[in-house]
């Protein structure tokens, strides 16, 4: 399947706070500014701003991170000292990342300084550092096809029979396997996203096709999805016909989207829109919405007729035993969704305890390393 972009650009902003570091002398201290002025009038995305106490802030719009590595590198050329002496060329320098880290200009420096640091170099500032390899290392498993899923899976409550499985990234290469906590929320925010939901997809079609054969049980695979997929009508057209010309008959593809991602309004329409087509068309298609119950989405979300499943959260799940509260949170949700026809399916199970506990409060299914 091949991805399609979506036109719509999403625009960041690279906020550094930068002061010079005391050790340096009084003469690159007067000329530091008529020199910042000077270069970076050259390139005019970039702008500054003298602040109180010595400080600049230096603002950088960006769309993708290959853009910010090469802003970054006028940046060295703009403002450090030509000297090979490291320690002159210190700075004190703190980032901040809009709308990451904030929407108003005050929270994002205010972020900033919670981040100072003394650096010699902008590539040495962690968050851009790390921003820098994360981007490198993606460019790099696109390359070298360094992207390995596993499948975990997930049982019927009462008999711990197979039901599904849910789609798990990895990044492996020689040395070292990355999780998606390393790297998923870059992948995200990037237009990477659209290449790497399309292998996901690639591969759970793949897989779906080798199971289909399975007679009189129907069996779920779930991928995650990112919210601006579920906006991008072009894309999600392409994984519709993609999943379509399948002709799956025992298998559902599920689109799973965090409950943070769900709650907003426009983002439910889309989705209304997307189960309609999935109806019409009888397309093997369910939407799940995962970290059910982390704080953010109300029980009318689960009213508008979009939602197949809900992901109860393992935050809840955990301790289970130990909370009256949870308890009749989780039998509380299990009851809604059941009256609705909404699957229910437990996430981070890991002890015995929790599962009887599950089973006992009715939840459909369950997931997790004890299984």
């Amino acid at each position: 399947m091949k991805p399609k972009k979506d036109l719509k650009i999403i625009n960041k902003v690279l906020i550094i706070l930068v002061k010079l570091h005391v050790t340096q002398d009084t003469s690159y201290l007067e000329t530091f500014e008529t020199k910042l002025t000077k270069i970076l009038s050259i390139y005019r995305e970039i702008v500054f701003s003298k602040l109180e106490n010595d400080y600049y802030i230096i603002v950088v719009p960006f769309n993708e991170e290959k853009e910010l590595i090469d802003l970054i590198s006028k940046l060295e050329l703009a403002i450090l000292p030509s000297t090979s002496k490291k320690e002159e060329n210190a700075v004190i320098a703190g980032v901040s990342i809009y709308p990451l880290d904030g929407s108003k200009l005050e929270e994002l420096i205010e972020k900033a300084k919670t981040k100072q640091e003394i650096v010699s170099s902008f590539y040495e500032i962690k968050e851009v550092s790390n921003i820098i390899s994360i981007q490198r290392l993606i460019e790099r498993a696109f390359k070298e096809k360094l992207f390995v899923f596993h499948i975990q899976p997930y049982f019927e409550t009462w008999n711990l029979k197979p039901v599904g499985g849910e789609f798990l990234a990895r990044i492996v290469d020689s040395k070292n396997i990355y999780t998606p906590g390393f790297f998923i929320d870059y992948l995200e925010k990037s237009d990477y996203i659209y290449d790497f939901e399309a292998l996901l997809i690639d591969e759970a079609i793949r897989i779906a096709k080798k199971i289909d054969n399975i007679k009189d049980k129907k069996i779920t695979l779930s991928i995650n999805i990112a919210p601006k997929t579920i906006k991008n009508y072009i894309f999600i057209e392409s994984i519709l016909k993609s999943i379509k010309s399948a002709k799956l008959c025992n298998v559902y593809i599920s689109l799973e989207l965090t409950e943070r991602e769900i709650i907003d309004e426009d983002t439910l329409v889309y989705l209304k829109e997307l189960k309609s087509i999935v109806n019409l068309e009888k397309i093997p298609v369910k939407i799940t919405i995962d970290d059910f119950g982390s704080g953010y989405t109300s029980v009318k979300t689960l009213t508008r007729g979009v939602i197949d499943s809900i992901k109860i959260d393992k935050s809840i799940i955990d301790d289970i035993y130990y909370s009256k509260e949870k308890v009749i949170t989780v039998s509380g949700f299990s009851f809604i969704c059941g009256k609705m026809g909404i699957t229910t399916i437990a996430e981070g199970v890991e002890e015995e305890i929790n599962l009887r506990i599950l089973r006992a409060i009715g939840v459909d299914q369950v997931q997790g390393y004890l299984l």
